[in-house]
């Protein structure tokens, strides 16, 4: 058994191997060498912090959710629609299918189930230049992992979105939380397109991330969580000012002492945070619900070590 020390002290993605094991004779005149086992990649997974999920509260209809707004799968009928491969036969109206000249399956939705989209912002330019921005950056990933899993791990259905163009539909469960880890692992930064006029990047700066929330929000449904840097604090708010159709929209900004500030009559709040950790602090106002704790049905996340965080 060969033991290699790794440094997992920051998240990312580790490539090792393939273990060289290297012989010679007592003198050093002659060495064989012969590598062992295959080049591997190490996920090093993001801080997750414990957060409650959030809440769908607002309904558009006695009951739940707005017609476009509601999720699939539940036991109220919402309407009636072409089948799609997949589709549970036992769904097929017949009547109605037959009167179409097509097949025609009933959808049902569960209107008060909770559903959040994560989007991350991984602009180079919303993060202050050098060591710092770097590790403000990876304390953004931490909360949007933290976000993220609140939801997923309780099987709510959950979306990621970065302004790199990553795009992830979970349904949760342990599956979805390992893809979802494994992609916030690898995030990078990226370098956008030019700025604008003026100082702060002007109007091109915040471009790319206002077309990644309205991208986001072409199936809006529940809360959308935006998590971004400081040092693009209003292409961020106005960003999130684009997304329609969302119940709730909380804006993270990492970098800063914690704050918390609401817009738009309740329905936009911009948390200021220093880290995850202080993201958990302030969750429970932005939510108005209860994180989970260490007996409930949501783990609790914890810092990293050695050998946790790993895949």
């Amino acid at each position: 058994m060969i033991a290699i020390p790794l440094p997992t002290g920051r998240r990312g993605l580790l490539r090792v191997g393939p273990a060289e094991l290297v012989t010679s004779d007592p003198l050093g005149l002659f060495a064989r060498t012969q590598q062992r086992g295959r080049p591997a990649v190490v996920h090093v997974y993001p801080v997750v912090q414990p957060l409650a999920p959030l809440p769908s509260t607002r309904a558009g209809r006695p009951d739940g959710l707005p017609v476009d707004s509601e999720t699939q799968g539940g036991v109220t009928f919402h309407r009636l629609r072409e089948y799609a491969p997949g589709d549970d036969p036992r769904h097929l109206h017949w009547r109605s299918s037959a009167r179409a000249g097509t097949l025609l399956v009933r959808q049902y939705v569960d209107p008060s189930e909770p559903a959040t989209t994560v989007v991350l912002d991984t602009r180079r330019r919303a993060y202050p230049p050098g060591d710092p921005g770097a590790a403000a950056f990876d304390a953004a990933v931490d909360a949007a992992a933290s976000v993220l899993l609140a939801s997923a791990r309780l099987r709510f259905p959950v979306r990621l979105c970065t302004t790199a163009g990553l795009r992830l539909t979970l349904s949760g469960g342990r599956a979805d939380e390992t893809t979802a880890l494994d992609a916030l692992a690898g995030v990078e930064l990226i370098d956008s397109g030019p700025p604008g006029p003026g100082s702060g990047g002007g109007p091109a700066a915040g471009q790319t991330l206002t077309a990644s929330v309205r991208g986001s929000s072409r199936r809006a449904i529940g809360t959308l969580a935006l998590v971004s840097g400081t040092q693009d604090a209003a292409a961020t708010v106005s960003a999130a000012a684009v997304a329609v159709g969302y119940e709730r929209v909380v804006v993270v900004r990492v970098g800063e002492t914690g704050g918390l500030s609401s817009l738009g009559g309740g329905r936009l709040r911009v948390l200021d945070v220093r880290d995850a950790a202080g993201l958990a602090v302030l969750w429970p106002a932005s939510t108005g619900v209860r994180p989970p704790t260490e007996g409930g049905r949501s783990p609790a996340g914890g810092g990293r070590s050695p050998t946790d965080g790993l895949r």
